[in-house]
């Protein structure tokens, strides 16, 4: 009798051709977790981990009931064998015994490694190992399984081999010369996967074999602005070169054979070229938000460095702060100080968790960039080097980015986000908080010259404070500044002292002070929950409080609650960096932040209704409500 397990599509067990019946979604996820591990043990914790985001109380009893009944199962197909010799019981948790040929995952990751050690030599065998490697998929990997955190992480690095024995599926077919039969495939294979330089590379290369080169042209074009858009990087070297070399019309492009990119072939009594030296690394895809300054935080970068440095492996980092504190600016300097201390790259990925016109990245869709961008050839590194720093930037929460951490276990892993994320495990957490006002002075004594400001020293150290020493507003005074010479730094003071003015004026380019708060305000007011609504309408009432500050029983009796609904409204607030507590109990906000939440508190008294939603925008645009000065000093 021959039992087959098979997780490359819906997970399934047949014995004898027949279908053995595996009941229920939980079952149906352990015998998963277990063919993931076949013939190892899994700790009950682990099997935990892996089926549930967020276990019940009773997991482990669960497991040994869900276990008992695929036991049943298996003991059903394999007549003749104890139920107890397939699953075995363990002290710790569980082992599956399966034979390799057994399960379609061992078969297909065999047939894999045989194809890809033929490649180079034996093409036409590689091309029939990795076909019938990929023709084991009957769909997504455990596609009928309630997707986890844990079991993501495991599947997605299924599903990247699959890619991985396509493209070399394609590189071995294109060796043999049947560039015109794997163009049309190619289209639809860069149209799926368009941060997949290795694709649009052998596309390149089959259609300038078919005699057009313009359409090869024209598809190194669609890589490049692909590249941009989804990854804010450069196409690799190679393929750039690969492009140049079509442009040229090099006649080694049409019988060359090559790590899916082409290169020349030479006789075997030939001695090799000798090989160009190595160019330095650079870290890739590293986009600050504050590009070409840096300022400070020599303390922050210092600890950064200290436990992501090359040294360290399965290290996770989180940056949270509120809105405008430079998270990013720092995880860009942080990435370009370790790159220099021997950490190989940076792996930069923008979760987009306060974009205004993009939705948030999902974790396949997180996981897919990572993959990506370790494929840039820039990132290539040798094989004993340590992984490159993978940089999460701008998280929503913990569960965009919890399904991914398993599988960056080995690596160093920088998260930045507003809130706090309180449940990714071992987590070291620096939270960032404005500038030190010598660093503050420093900044827009960069940005607006030093002649400028020492002329004006009272005054610079004024601006500062009226923006709160935020490095973004910093940031934005200090160019506005430099593009306006004739003013001086009291005339711009002078401006800015007016509240009515404040926000419209730190606006500059795509950076403005008020969107960046106006994002946190939203998820709040928007938001469908009682308590999430509660939470805004305090943050407009402390608008009108001098100072923006308060207690759970000052905050009950701005919005009319008892204390204990008032101190949840002001946790949220907290929560979502709209407040920072100030110790015994009390929160305050900025002078910035209480400004735009008077803002608010007028817009939501004058026009009686939220601010309608602008079109393409995940959130409302901000309100340009304003009042006559009298109005609002009555409000206040």
């Amino acid at each position: 009798m021959a039992t087959q397990f098979a997780v490359l599509g819906p997970v399934r067990v047949r014995c004898d051709g027949r279908a053995v019946p595996v009941n229920g979604a939980q079952p149906q996820a352990l015998l998963t977790a277990l063919l993931l591990e076949a013939n190892r043990v899994v700790t009950l914790e682990r099997l935990t981990e892996l089926m549930w985001d967020r276990p019940p109380k009773s997991a482990t009893a669960n497991l040994r009931t869900y276990a008992t009944r695929l036991r049943t199962a298996l003991g059903t197909a394999d007549r003749g064998v104890r139920s107890d010799a397939r699953l075995v019981a363990t002290a710790s948790g569980y082992r599956l015994l399966v034979e390799p040929e057994e399960s379609d995952l061992a078969v297909f990751t065999e047939r894999m490694r045989l194809g890809l050690a033929a490649l180079r030599e034996a093409p036409g065998q590689a091309v029939a190992l990795l076909r019938s490697a990929l023709s084991l998929w009957r769909g997504a990997a455990a596609e009928n399984v309630p997707r986890t955190a844990g079991l993501t992480a495991r599947l997605i690095g299924i599903e990247e081999q699959r890619c991985l024995a396509t493209e070399h599926l394609l590189q071995a077919r294109l060796a043999l010369g049947e560039h015109e039969e794997v163009v049309g495939e190619l289209h639809e294979l860069t149209a799926g996967h368009p941060t997949r330089e290795r694709l649009w590379g052998q596309l390149v290369l089959a259609l300038y074999r078919c005699g057009n080169p313009a359409a090869a042209t024209a598809a190194f074009g669609r890589a490049r602005d692909a590249l941009r858009r989804e990854l804010g990087i450069e196409p690799g070297p190679e393929l750039a070169e690969l492009h140049r070399r079509v442009l040229r019309r090099d006649p080694a492009l049409c019988c060359a054979i090559g790590e899916g990119q082409p290169t020349t072939t030479t006789r075997r009594d030939e001695p090799s070229p000798p090989r160009a030296a190595a160019r330095p690394r650079a870290v890739a895809a590293v986009c600050a938000p504050l590009p070409g300054l840096f300022v400070g935080r020599t303390d922050e970068v210092a600890r950064l460095v200290e436990l992501l440095g090359p040294a360290t492996e399965g290290r996770v980092v989180a940056v949270h702060g509120p809105a405008g504190t430079g998270k990013s600016a720092l995880a860009a300097q942080v990435a370009r100080a370790l790159y220099d201390a021997g950490r190989q790259g940076c792996v930069w990925v923008d979760m987009r968790g306060t974009s205004t016109n993009r939705a948030p990245l999902t974790a396949v869709q997180a996981m897919r960039r990572v993959n990506a961008l370790r494929d840039v050839n820039a990132l290539r590194d040798p094989a004993d080097a340590p992984p490159p720093l993978v940089v999460f930037d701008d998280v929503v929460d913990e569960g965009q980015v919890r399904p991914l951490l398993p599988a960056l276990a080995r690596g160093a892993v920088l998260i930045t986000s507003r809130p706090v994320p309180t449940t990714l495990g071992v987590v070291e957490h620096l939270d960032l908080a404005p500038l030190a006002a010598h660093e503050s002075r420093r900044l827009l004594t960069d940005l607006c010259g030093a002649q400028r400001a020492e002329a004006q020293p009272l005054q610079l150290v004024r601006l500062a404070r009226l923006c709160c020493d935020l490095p973004l507003a910093l940031y934005i005074a200090g160019g506005r500044l430099a593009r306006r010479p004739e003013w001086s730094v009291a005339d711009f003071v002078a401006v800015l002292a007016d509240e009515r003015c404040r926000l419209d004026e730190l606006r500059h380019g795509d950076l403005d002070v008020r969107q960046s708060f106006d994002i946190g305000y939203r998820a709040l007011a928007d938001s469908q929950d009682a308590a999430d609504e509660r939470a805004a309408q305090l943050f407009r009432d402390l608008g009108r409080v001098c100072g923006g500050s308060a207690d759970a029983g000052q905050a009950a009796e701005l919005i009319g609650c008892n204390r204990a609904l008032a101190a949840a409204a002001l946790g949220r607030l907290a929560d979502a960096r709209l407040v920072e507590p100030c110790g015994a109990g009390r929160y305050r906000m900025t002078e910035l932040l209480r400004i735009f939440a008077a803002e608010q508190n007028a817009a939501d008294a004058g026009s009686g209704h939220r601010p309608r939603r602008s079109v393409g925008s995940r959130y409302p645009a901000p309100s340009r409500l304003r009042t006559t000065p009298s109005r609002r000093s009555e409000g206040r």
